[in-house]
């Protein structure tokens, strides 16, 4: 006798129960669930195929469940294109056009990491090639994507990223300095200061020390005597005029070798404060018992003679000027 295979509908969306003996369905035989609707074949209600099949207790269990609209319409949409109440089919290309999730967890099955930065935060990292674990220390960071890119391979946490974190120019503890719009600094702490090329000369100044410092006006290397002043300085420069008028009222002559401390023969060749003069060089003498002797002379191996740019006393005067 050929066996006989049933059909049956139910319109209950719960599942129907099999058993070997009994039960909704028996073995072998076909169940499908839907609601009583107006035969549009509209499904309302639960919509799947059943089979049933003998579990070996003796008692009751819930049937096999092999198909129906509801598995259908889940895939009845097109590939790559997310739709609602619907399974997520992707393109030829592993691509969907759109994802909705409430989680987002990235990395190998077991150890995955959540995403916790925000959809505003999330939506700047297109192009973005960082980590998960560095992506993790974005959340309310509002660099663009160029600069997110630069945190590729970074291996600093959140907290030494929030280093950065500072007013341009201003000194804040625990920051990274930043300085401002024009390369400055408000205040700089620091053990040792180092200057020159490379830092290579330490200032070893006290505080105290360089505090004297303040309120000195420096002196530029560009002085000019055309105007004979400068804003920087308290009192004028001298001008090349005044130099010239001031050497005017001079009486400039050749320089001498020697002056006399004491009384000397004026005559040959002889040693004066330690110093051996020879024919020819110039002696102020200046300490001759008789003052008329005094002057100007040309030394010579016999008797000297005074000088012929000073052997009269118009030539001198009070302006009379020489180099010992």
């Amino acid at each position: 006798m050929a066996n006989q295979i049933l059909i049956k509908r139910s319109t209950n969306t719960t599942i129907p129960n099999s058993n070997i003996s009994g039960g909704s369905l028996t073995a072998g035989e076909l169940g499908y669930s839907y609601s009583s609707g107006d035969g549009s074949g509209d499904e309302q209600g639960l919509g799947k195929l059943f089979i049933g099949h003998a579990d070996g207790l003796g008692g009751t269990r819930a049937a096999a469940i092999i198909g129906g609209s509801y598995f259908t319409n889940l895939l009845d949409h097109g590939a790559g294109t997310l739709t609602a109440s619907s399974a997520i089919i992707t393109n030829a290309q592993n691509h969907v056009d759109a994802i909705k999730i409430t989680g987002l967890y990235l990395g190998a099955s077991g150890s995955a990491v959540q995403v916790t930065s925000s959809a505003a935060e999330l939506n700047k990292l297109d192009g973005v090639t960082s980590s998960t674990a560095e992506l993790n220390t974005l959340t309310g960071i509002t660099s663009s994507t160029a600069e997110l890119n630069k945190l590729d391979g970074v291996a600093a946490t959140t907290t030494q990223l929030d280093y950065v974190v500072n007013t341009p120019g201003a000194l804040t503890a625990n920051k990274a300095m930043i300085v401002d719009g024009n390369s400055s600094m408000n205040v700089i702490k620091t053990s040792q200061f180092y200057l020159g090329t490379s830092g290579g000369v330490q200032v070893t100044a006290s505080a105290t020390e360089l505090n004297l410092l303040d309120g000195i006006t420096a002196i530029d290397t560009d002085l000019s005597t055309t105007a004979g002043t400068h804003t920087t300085l308290v009192s004028a420069l001298a001008a090349k005029t005044y130099i010239d008028n001031t050497r005017s009222g001079l009486e400039v002559k050749d320089s001498v070798v020697v002056a006399t401390t004491a009384n000397i023969t004026l005559s040959g060749t002889q040693t004066i404060d330690g110093i051996a003069v020879t024919a020819g060089q110039r002696v102020l003498v200046k300490d001759q018992t008789t003052a008329s002797q005094n002057g100007i002379y040309v030394v010579s191996a016999s008797a000297w003679s005074r000088s012929t740019d000073a052997d009269t006393a118009d030539e001198l005067n009070s302006g009379c000027f020489f180099f010992v």
